[in-house]
């Protein structure tokens, strides 16, 4: 014991705060990274789908995988034994060190691990701390490892950075030879902690290698920001400033509360339940399923990850089917929860109330389980909503039971307060229904984008009115189906009208993932397109024989014809939809015309898109048939 109190390892802190009296209190630098070692570790034993990625991505076995994260986690603070850092705390640095400093903090302690790393990494070559294949030389393996290094370092969101003020920085001057000597010695140890004879015959360095772990170290970014953010939290890790092994504060201390913590988060996944279809995940559904809800759920579906675009009329049940079919996904293995993105704040709010009955079927919950499935509503204003408030803990909610059997569960939603007190981590619930921003973010250089990435790629992405996005917000989705693919997730889109140049950029974003290409040719509506590495399907399918009508489509030629049709039908009592295309022309037409029939008829103005004015003065009509008021035309006129 006295070896440790003199050992120099335990004369840095991690994390500390004032207590009331006047006191510091504080946690070990060298067990904070053992707490997020161990966070990382549970959540990959826990999570198979997870840990599949990593060993596909890399080509290694599961323990040398869990072993070598688990070792890169424990590194991700070592900046933190820079003498910058410490004296952050003068009170603290004075109290552990005995000394003062006249060093000042002018990097962030993130950007200075990496720099750290390659300051011991030398060493650790020399001695194969990482138990690497010695047949490449060490530059080699540096280029393979430093995506790695990069990910785990860059834990506060953002990639390390190399400058200050756009100046190189000069490693030499950001470190004493003690700070390097401490991080050098607790890397070296915690090595012999999760590598001593973790040798793999399969890391074998080769030219594959160094794209390999680029593209999983977007997994590895997400993992390491998620497990410092539970393994910061003192409610689940207590500060610790008493002296033991890092060996025996990982057995007695670590591991047993990144345990309780991870399930206390609530980001692992309940079991996924093998009862699927429409009657049973819809049991309120009274209808005969629709052509395209029986198709999705009979279909062949493959073992690898696909993309399915499904293209069918309103009201044809596309968002019942998408979930049916996502859910066929998830019991297959591919996924282990579903985001379900929409446009707009409304659409997305009303998705949440209709999922709040059907996210429980996905799952197949034990009793007495902490593993409840979780649903998050993801947009700016979810806190607002009546049905939201109480599942986050906001406000105390009572809830009647909706089913009398005895394994039934009650339909309210659930969801883990730590889950919902930033969107960042919306993704992470076993099941999201949100905004597309949400999901377009983890593809923009935005902080913690890495987080949303991990989020999403174990979850079904089901992506609805495809068509109604402009041009930038196209693009963006093109991205993300190209990065969902490449990381090994399934996606879903939904239209009423998608045009075939359109249906093809998204089938190559996707297919870019893949490092394949494919040519689309069908033409029929309502159509399903489902495509993975090996293979492309087109199926047409049975249109709603009630969706089947006539429309009669007369041309205008000017804007004096248009008010004169106008005034034509609303005389005979007609309903008229006139769409401008600024908001000027808007402006002037509701002041012409409401000076005309304003006294006869209502007349307003709306704000929108013209597909999302349609849609509610349709809506509107349809109010006359709950006040059994005499049917009336239905026009739109188009400018």
């Amino acid at each position: 014991m006295d070896n440790l109190y003199n050992n120099p390892m335990f004369k840095n802190w991690g994390k500390s705060r004032p207590l009331e009296d006047g006191k510091l209190e504080y946690h070990l630098l060298v067990y904070h990274c053992l707490d997020v070692a161990a966070v990382g570790n549970i959540l990959l034993e826990k999570d198979d789908l997870l840990i599949q990625k990593f060993i596909n991505a890399t080509g290694l076995s599961k323990e040398h995988t869990l072993s070598l994260i688990s070792f890169l986690l424990a590194v991700h603070d070592i900046g933190k034994f820079s003498e910058r850092f410490q004296y952050l705390n003068h009170e603290l640095f004075i109290k552990l060190s005995g000394r003062q400093s006249a060093k000042g903090y002018n990097m962030r302690h993130d950007s200075m691990g990496f720099l750290l790393w390659d300051e011991i990494w030398p060493e650790a070559w020399e001695e194969n701390w990482l138990r690497l294949d010695p047949s490449a030389d060490k530059y080699e393996w540096q280029d393979v490892l430093s995506p790695w290094i990069q990910a785990v370092t860059g834990h506060h969101g953002r990639p390390p950075l190399l400058h200050i003020h756009g100046t190189p920085v000069n490693r030499k001057t950001q470190f004493t030879k003690e700070d390097v000597e401490m991080a050098s010695s607790f890397v070296k140890e915690i090595s012999v902690m999760f590598l001593k004879h973790k040798s793999d015959p399969n890391f074998k360095w080769n030219k594959q290698m160094e794209k390999k772990f680029k593209r999983s170290s977007w997994l590895l970014a997400g993992l390491v920001i998620l497990s410092d953010w539970i393994g910061s939290n003192r409610e689940w890790f207590h500060y610790c400033s008493e002296h033991m092994t890092l060996t025996e504060y990982w057995e007695k201390c670590a591991l047993p509360h990144a345990k309780t913590a991870v399930e206390s988060a609530g980001v692992l996944s309940s079991e996924v339940s093998q009862k699927t279809g429409m009657k049973n995940l819809f049991p309120d559904f009274k209808k005969t399923p629709r052509p395209l809800q029986e198709y999705v759920s009979k279909c062949e579906i493959t073992d690898i990850p696909q993309l399915f675009i499904l293209e069918d009329s309103t009201g044809s049940g596309k968002t019942e089917a998408a979930v049916v079919l996502a859910h066929r996904f998830m019991a297959k293995g591919l996924a282990e929860g579903v985001f379900i993105a929409l446009p707009t704040m409304a659409t997305a709010t009303a998705m949440y109330r209709r999922m709040v009955k059907a996210y429980t079927k996905l799952f197949r919950t034990k009793e007495n389980s902490l593993l409840k499935p979780s649903l998050i509503l993801a947009h700016s204003s979810s806190h607002l909503l009546n049905e939201f408030r109480p599942s986050i803990g906001l406000e105390e909610a009572v809830f009647t039971p909706e089913y009398s059997g005895k394994d039934e569960e009650t339909a309210s939603a659930q969801c883990a307060a730590w889950l919902a007190d930033n969107r960042k981590k919306a993704l992470l619930a076993n099941v999201g229904v949100g905004t597309i921003d949400q999901i377009l973010m983890a593809v923009l250089p935005t902080n913690h984008q890495s987080l949303r990435i991990l989020g999403m790629s174990e979850k079904v992405l089901i992506v609805d009115e495809v068509h109604a996005y402009d041009p930038y917000m196209n693009s963006l989705l093109c991205t993300l189906l190209s990065f969902h693919s490449a990381l090994g997730g399934s996606a879903i889109l939904l239209s009423a009208t998608l045009p075939i140049k359109q249906r093809q950029e998204l089938a190559n974003s996707f297919c870019k993932g893949f490092g394949v290409s494919i040519k689309l040719n069908e033409t029929t509506y309502p159509l399903v397109t489902s495509i993975d590495i090996n293979d492309v399907s087109e199926t047409p399918i049975k249109a709603l024989s009630e969706n089947n009508r006539e429309t009669e489509v007369e041309f205008l030629e000017n804007t004096s014809q248009v008010k004169e049709k106008i005034r034509e039908i609303a005389d005979r009592g007609g309903c008229v939809c006139w769409v401008r295309n600024t908001v000027d022309d808007a402006v002037a037409a509701y002041e012409e015309l409401s000076s005309v029939i304003g006294g006869k008829k209502s007349c307003f103005s709306m704000q929108g898109s013209p597909l999302e004015i349609v849609l509610v003065l349709r809506k509107a009509l349809y109010t006359d048939l709950e006040r059994k008021a005499p049917p009336r035309s239905d026009v739109a006129i188009f400018s």
